[in-house]
């Protein structure tokens, strides 16, 4: 009876042993986790902080074509605020002449190719609208990222005379330009 019990306590020790040493992993994984976590949390942080330093428009539609994301410069073309996200944007009005982000988001998702289209508004502002799918990392197609080019009439007063003789532009200079809109 002596030597089984003595067995049992040896077992047990043994088994105490065991569980420590999963014990301590789990508190190194635990560790891990959190630090993750932290640098995780700090890039989302980074992120967040650039999207709303952004003055050109931009709006991130998931696969349902709802909103869930969009910089402070959409204001001004969409009728949308912080608290519509996860709302579907074809319920939300533009300042767009004959044009709809929900359909160009769903062109988007059907094709998986960039689309870019002209538009303009009701005031007669000029903008390049390029829809994108954004996929995660492992290349599945998670929605649409719609970018909004503001164009500067002086920008288009110099495009039409060279598209019609053929002389280039200065690239770099009129790039600049088509960079935000007007505040």
């Amino acid at each position: 009876e002596i030597e089984r019990l003595k067995s049992l306590l040896e077992e047990s020790e043994k088994n105490n042993q065991t569980f420590q040493s999963i014990h301590e992993d789990l508190q190194k994984l635990n560790s891990d986790y959190r630090f993750s976590i932290s640098e995780l949390t700090k890039s989302k942080s980074y992120l967040e902080h650039q999207i709303e330093s952004l003055t050109i428009p931009f709006l991130f539609l998931d696969e349902e074509i709802n909103i869930h994301k969009f910089s402070s410069g959409v204001f001004k073309l969409i009728n949308i605020r912080q608290a519509d996200i996860g709302r579907p944007i074809k319920h939300y009005t533009t300042t767009f002449k004959h044009f709809s982000i929900h359909n160009l988001a769903e062109d988007v998702l059907a094709s998986g190719a960039s689309i870019e289209d002209f538009v303009v508004t009701n005031t007669e502002e000029k903008y390049l609208v390029k829809g994108l799918p954004f996929h995660t990392t492992d290349n599945e197609h998670q929605g649409v990222v719609v970018i909004f080019y503001f164009i500067p009439q002086s920008i288009i007063e110099k495009l039409i005379p060279a598209v019609s003789t053929g002389q280039p532009l200065n690239t770099k200079k009129e790039v600049e330009e088509i960079q935000a809109p007007p505040v």
